[in-house]
Formats: C-alpha cells, structure tokens, sequence
C-alpha cells in the first residue's frame, strides 16, 4: 500500500445512463467492490445506480446492468431505476414510453423489449423525474410532459420545483413550456389532462399542481391560469408541530392535491381530491367535482382522510363513469375515519353513484394503494397495485392484487420471485391479443406480465 494509482477514470464503457450520470464516467463514487479470489484482475465495483466489471484490473470497465443488441437497450433485471409510470401509444401498442424518476423518459418501439432515450432538451439541473404525460388526440407524435425533481423536495411539504414541456416528434426532443413566467408555478405537477375536444393547435390542458391546486391553458401550454375557485385556497400554509422520537418541531403545511381525473367521454366533468391534514388548522379534505372544466369546484363527498397520492388514485369505469375508484392510504389522524367508516386504512372505495357515496371494497392495505386499473372490457376486473416504504430495501407490500368480481375477493397475481413489490405503477394493454400488464416498481424498473384471458 505504498503506492496507489487511479483505475476508475475516463475508462468506462459507455450505457443508456450516460449523459445522464457524467460524473458516473468523471468522478466514480464506488460503494462496494469486490476482488475474485482466483482472479485479482476480475474486480466488480457498485455505484447508486450502477454496478461494473473489469477484467483486466481495472483498464477498462463494462456495465453488468443492461445490454446493447445492435438497436436499443435491454435491461438484464438488474437496473437500480423507479419507473414513475408506463404508458402506451395510442395507435401503435408496441410502442411505449418509461417515465423514470432519476433518469427521465425512454421509450420502445417493440413493447419494451428494448428502450431509447428520448428526453433531449428536458433534464436538467432542477429536473430530472418524469411523473405523467399525454398525447394530442389527433396526431400522437405531439407530446406533453410534466417533469421535476422530487430529490430536491422538503420532506413531506411538496415544494420540488416542476415544469410542463412539449414534444411535436414523439418525445424526441422537448422543449419547456410551462413555467412560472408563463403563468404555471413551480411546483410538483402529477396530473396533466388534455381535452380530447378542445382545437387542435390549441389544445386545453389541465396541470394539477401539488400546492397550488388546477391549472388551465387554453392554447396548448404557452400560458396557464388558475382554476380553483370552490377549492380551499392554494397555496393555504399553516403552522403545525409534530414530535419525532421525542422532539418537537414546527413547521407548515400547505394543502395537498392527491388526485386530479377527468370524466371518460365528458371533458366537461373533472374530479379533483384533497388529503386533509390535521394541525395547527385542518382544511376540507375529501373529493370535488367540477361540470365546467374547473371553472367551480363543488365538494361531493364526505371527508375522506387517506387518499393516496398518485397519478391513479381516481379512476373510473368506462362502460359506467359512475362507477369510480378511488386508492387510500394508511394515515394516523387521532381516530377518524374514511368514508366508509374504517379507521385509516389503506386499500380502494367504491362509488356507484359518481362520487356522492362509497363503500370499501379492499382494506387492511399495509400502507397504501398506488395504483389502479379497470379492465376496459369487463368493470368487474381490478387491478390494484400497493406501494409502501420509499427505500428499495425496506418493502413489505401485498404486490399486485387482481378481482375478477368487482371486488368482492382478491388475489396477489406476483408470486414470491417477483424481485421487488414496491408497485409505482399498473397499465393495461389489450390490443396484442393475450392482455399485458405492465408494472414499474420502485427500484427494479418495469416488467410486463402477459396473461391468458379468463
């Protein structure tokens, strides 16, 4: 140990992460390494998000998480990415596109079997997740995306910076449109609408931004206005104090918009969901229904505590808009119950009446329900997909839960070799004979599962 050199430096083979990790390639920071002990020139080292090998003590290293086959990326399951959501093009079903916390978006054109980066122009220093996007009705190429940086977030307060961006060659290039100088505040921005009948070139958009509530544009994302009017006002703070092992500490809440939706074949009904907090102030929680694009909100619903927050926690059924579903999540506010009359307990409500009564169909949830998806042929097929600890090693969900009854009885469709039950997010595609459902999961990027028909 006299004397060292350097091996880890400008020497790495270049994966689908570069660009995006320079300093992965400049500046390595090893968590682990490991030396073969018949072999000293065999050496493995393990970063955040990447693990590489040498051969050759160390003068060249590969990636040992993913693979180039002459056309794109194919990942070997061991990727350390968090896939935000799945979604698929609306008139080609192999083509689909990974939104990623950390590394932006990706897409496939063979239903992902292999991926291409496809976020130029939408990273950057305050940027770097991905959290929902949708396509103009009329001609998919042209995209929307909603994008931010949750690393950068107050724990608990929703206060990561998020910005809207525009796509006209299916998510090749992007640029950033909605901003704060455009009228859009900086804020996480899960929900992103489009009506489907509004003029095409200028499409109406919906944003609904964590701690500033519904966002309209008239024209396509280059201005947007506030929509709030019926809502508790945004941005509402607080103060309030918690005690953590002991200590006291105050600081402010704002309200918090869990969920924004829009009715299948009416662009006129939108639904948006509050989580109520308790504090210094409590504000009104629970489920609001506009008839005029957002122009008034009116509450329809008894207070609902625990709705979870995600791109997927109101949905509906499309043969029945007034059937709806709606996921919980596990919270601890002194005794008080959902609208169904449990105590806090994560899982998914029922409405048969388009939101003005609920019924729990699924509880005991250890934490909560991410997401949900309804088979669009058959109402009484669920899927619902269960989230829990944010720390990849730290996870002890129900995993993938299906109903085949409207949720009368359930099963768990992943079995005990399914390498991560942390569900970010559920899609259901059809179109290619034997349904496939596509699962991003908190920490082992996406898989699909194709299944039989029942």
């Amino acid at each position: 140990g006299n004397n060292w050199i350097r091996i880890t430096e400008d020497n790495f083979q270049p994966a689908w992460t570069i660009g995006l990790y320079q300093y992965e390639t400049k500046n390595i920071n090893p968590y682990g390494i490991g030396v073969s002990p018949n072999n000293p020139l065999l050496l493995y080292i393990s970063t955040a998000v990447m693990v590489y090998k040498t051969t050759d003590g160390g003068k060249i290293w590969k990636y040992c998480y993913i693979e180039w086959n002459g056309k794109g990326w194919t990942s070997n399951g061991f990727e350390n990415t968090v896939t935000n959501s799945v979604i698929v093009h609306p008139k080609d079903p192999q083509k689909i596109y990974m939104l990623y916390g950390d590394i932006g978006m990706f897409s496939s054109a063979d239903g992902g079997k292999t991926v291409e980066y496809a976020s130029e122009g939408m990273l950057g220093d305050d940027v770097n997740d991905v959290d929902t996007a949708c396509f103009d009705p009329d001609n998919p190429d042209e995209m929307w995306a909603s994008c931010g940086n949750r690393v950068n977030a107050g724990i608990g307060r929703g206060i990561a910076p998020g910005y809207i961006f525009h796509s006209t060659d299916s998510g090749k290039k992007w640029k950033k449109i909605g901003r704060p100088d455009t009228g859009l505040p900086s804020d996480q921005i899960y929900w992103l609408l489009i009506d489907p009948h509004s003029s095409r070139g200028s499409r109406r958009l919906f944003a609904g931004l964590t701690r500033y509530g519904i966002y309209v544009s008239e024209d396509g994302g280059k201005t947007w206005k506030p929509r709030n009017e019926g809502l508790p006002p945004f941005p509402f703070e607080y103060d309030t104090e918690q005690t953590y092992t002991g200590m006291t500490m105050k600081f402010k809440i704002s309200p918090i918009l869990t969920s924004l939706a829009m009715h299948p074949y009416n662009s006129q009904i939108l639904y948006c969901a509050l989580e109520s907090k308790e504090g210094g102030r409590e504000y009104a929680g629970g489920i609001y229904k506009s008839d005029n694009q957002g122009k008034k909100w009116m509450k329809i619903s008894e207070t609902i505590p625990n709705i979870s927050q995600s791109k997927a926690s109101i949905v509906f059924s499309m043969a029945n808009p007034d059937i709806m579903y709606v996921g919980l999540q596990k919270k601890s506010l002194k005794g008080k119950t959902d609208a169904s009359g449990k105590i806090n307990e994560g899982g998914v409500i029922k409405s048969t009446d388009g939101g003005r009564t609920w019924q729990r169909i699924l509880g005991k949830i250890k934490e909560k329900v991410w997401s949900i998806v309804i088979d669009p042929d058959n109402d009484n097929h669920i899927f619902v997909g269960c989230h829990t600890s944010p720390y990849h090693d730290d996870i002890s969900t129900e995993g993938v839960l299906e109903s085949w009854n409207g949720g009368e009885t359930w099963q768990n469709i992943l079995d005990k070799t399914f390498p991560n039950y942390l569900i970010q997010s559920l899609t259901l595609e059809k179109r290619l004979g034997n349904p496939i459902l596509y699962i991003g999961t908190g920490g082992n990027g996406f898989f699909r599962i194709r299944y039989d028909k029942k």
